[in-house]
């Protein structure tokens, strides 16, 4: 077993530009850094947090001694890459992304992502054997390899062993941005979810479930004008732009775009 570990210091300017991009398996353990999570009192406290990768390629995430259940997962790959959060809610593929840190203060989630060493990553090639995988950390699963309509992505989610993805909380936009950040380095967004308006108009719903998007009764992460299908034309859901984000639009169900798709067993 492989521990990474992730030691607090009492400095937040910790100089976070320093650390590789990738981190060789071979070291044990390695200090990284500085970390500090603002609590919802808005007071600093150190964090701690290990990343352990054991034989045969399953990996486990400790934070102040506790496992966190989410961000574990299997893989046989032994390559591994990390992405950090500046808050719970906004992605940085590398840790000296994050903007925050001109102020010293870095409220972080760490994801210890699996990087494929050979395959290109997220693309179909046998996907469809990891539709049973049960770990609750891989959700979604996210293609690349062709540009599709929106009713023949979820076509092609069914033929996958999959559905098109629906996002229905925070965690699942979290496990959502984790995948897009796997994606294929010359990939772009947008990509097609599983919301769409065709019934009415303006009142959005997941074709996967029928359950009604609301942000009054449920989680939404529309982008500014976008909950209203202001166009005529547009009554489909994408979501990502390339750079990281997860923010919904509603577009044209004919465009067409690479696609998102879920385990079919989640608990939604």
């Amino acid at each position: 077993m492989t521990e990474i570990a992730l030691a607090h210091y009492d400095n937040t300017r910790t100089d976070i530009r320093k650390f590789p991009r990738t981190i060789p398996t071979s070291m044990n353990p390695i200090n990284l850094g500085a970390f500090h999570l603002r609590d919802v009192m808005n007071i600093y406290k150190p964090l701690m947090m290990t990343v352990a990768i054991h034989r045969g390629g399953r990996v486990t995430v400790t934070k102040d001694g506790e496992i966190v259940p989410f961000l574990q997962f299997d893989d046989a790959s032994f390559s591994y890459k990390y992405v950090g959060f500046c808050k719970w809610d906004v992605p940085v593929v590398f840790f000296y992304d994050c903007p925050l840190l001109l102020g010293g203060i870095l409220a972080l989630a760490l994801v210890a992502l699996a990087s494929s060493s050979s395959a290109a990553k997220n693309s179909t090639l046998d996907i469809s054997s990891r539709a049973g995988f049960t770990n609750s950390y891989q959700r979604y699963f996210v293609y690349n390899d062709v540009q599709l309509t929106f009713f023949e992505a979820w076509h092609k989610c069914r033929a996958h062993g999959l559905r098109l993805a629906s996002v229905h909380s925070a965690l699942d936009n979290v496990k959502l941005m984790a995948a897009l950040a796997q994606k294929d380095i010359n990939a772009r967004g947008p990509w097609w979810i599983a919301g769409t308006d065709l019934g009415r108009t303006g009142n959005f719903v997941w074709i996967t479930s029928n359950k009604r998007i609301d942000g009054r009764a449920g989680y939404t992460n529309f982008a500014a004008g976008e909950e209203k299908s202001a166009c005529a034309n547009e009554h489909c859901l994408v979501a990502g732009d390339g750079t990281g984000g997860t923010q919904w639009d509603s577009v044209n169900c004919d465009n067409r775009n690479g696609y998102i798709c879920e385990l079919d067993t989640c608990d939604c």
